[in-house]
C-alpha cells in the first residue's frame, strides 16, 4: 500500500513540475510578444528622427565644404554663387533641426542658436573685401613692374 502512496506523490511532483514549466513558458511567450511590440513602436517612433538626423548630418557636411570654398573663390560672381548656395543649405539645416526639435520630447538645453544666415553674409562680405584688397595689391605690383625699365638701372 505504501508503494501506491509513493507513486501518487511522484506523479503529483511531476505534474506540478509540468504545470510550472507550462506557466514559465507562457510567461516567456507573453514577455517576448510585449518586447517585440515595444521594439516595433520604438522603431516606428524614431524612424523619422533617424532620417532627419541623417539629413542634418549631410547638410552640415555640405556647409563645411561650402564654407571652405570661400578661400578658393577668385571672383565676385563665384562668391555670390557660393553665398547663395551656403545660405540655402544653412536654411535647410535650420529647418531640419527645428523639425527634429518638434519630434523629440526633450528640448535641447543650453543650445545657443546663432544666426547662421547673418554669419554667411559676413563671410561673403569679408571674402569680397579680401578679393578687393588682393586686386589693389596686384594692381600696385603691376604698376611697379611697368615703371621698371630693363637696362636703365631699374630695380630687380
Amino acid at each position: 500500500m505504501r508503494r501506491q502512496t509513493f507513486d501518487k506523490k511522484l506523479m503529483l511532483v511531476f505534474s506540478l513540475m509540468g504545470l510550472l514549466t507550462v506557466m514559465v513558458g507562457a510567461a516567456a511567450v507573453g514577455v517576448n510578444r510585449y518586447l517585440i511590440g515595444t521594439n516595433e513602436r520604438l522603431i516606428a517612433q524614431n524612424g523619422t528622427a533617424m532620417e532627419l538626423s541623417g539629413r542634418i548630418t549631410g547638410e552640415a557636411e555640405l556647409v563645411r565644404s561650402l564654407a571652405a570654398s570661400f578661400v578658393q573663390a577668385d571672383s565676385k560672381d563665384a562668391l555670390d554663387a557660393l553665398t547663395a548656395s551656403l545660405t540655402q543649405t544653412v536654411l535647410r539645416l535650420r529647418q531640419g533641426m527645428q523639425a527634429l526639435d518638434r519630434i523629440t520630447d526633450e528640448p535641447r538645453a543650453n543650445f545657443d542658436q546663432s544666426d547662421f544666415v547673418t554669419n554667411t553674409g559676413d563671410m561673403s562680405r569679408n571674402a569680397k573685401r579680401v578679393l578687393a584688397l588682393e586686386a589693389q595689391d596686384h594692381g600696385r605690383d603691376y604698376q611697379h613692374l611697368r615703371g621698371r625699365r630693363p637696362g636703365r638701372g631699374g630695380r630687380a
